[in-house]
């Protein structure tokens, strides 16, 4: 057995570290968003973070840099898993959040394909991936709008009912 890790091995220990880091912020994040009965927020945020760091990971100068960023991107999508997947049951019950459940499963399997296709595109015309990074940022910072104005919007419609029957 060889004393030194292979150039493989080697690569494969730098693309573990994002991925146990995202493992442990998911966890986190989960853990706090429901102790604080707020899964909008938690989700919102974690979208903004992965879209900052999306934004600035194509034009990473180092290989630190690289790998914090991904770091960063990394533990923002692990972060949204958890807050993103318990709000169907918060509305819905039975099959309508079965049907939830599969429309969104879906739509983000259809979402995968067509983004890396057109991120793709965009790394061979423009001749880089930071393009496609920060359209990946720009889509992400979107569904993080959206979530909140679904917070904002559900908090008004609870604030703006009557009281009375």
């Amino acid at each position: 057995m060889a004393k030194q890790l292979s150039q493989r091995g080697r690569l494969g220990l730098l693309v573990m570290v994002p991925n146990v880091i995202g493992l442990c912020v998911m966890v986190m994040v989960s853990r706090s968003s429901t102790r604080r009965a707020e899964c909008h927020w938690h989700a919102a945020l974690s979208l903004l973070t992965a879209a900052t760091a999306f934004y600035f990971v194509g034009t990473a100068a180092s290989l630190a840099a690289c790998i914090l960023l991904w770091s960063v991107a990394t533990s923002g999508l692990y972060g949204f898993i958890g807050p993103f997947w318990s709000m169907p049951g918060q509305f819905l019950a039975g099959r309508p959040a079965a049907v939830a459940l599969a429309a969104i499963c879906s739509i983000g399997n259809l979402a995968g394909f067509a983004g890396l296709t057109a991120i793709g595109a965009m790394a061979t015309r423009a001749g880089g991936l930071a393009e496609g990074f920060r359209i990946i940022a720009v889509v992400l910072s979107l569904g993080a709008a959206l979530l909140v104005v679904q917070r904002l919007r559900a908090t008004f419609l609870a604030w703006a009912r009557p009281l009375y029957v």
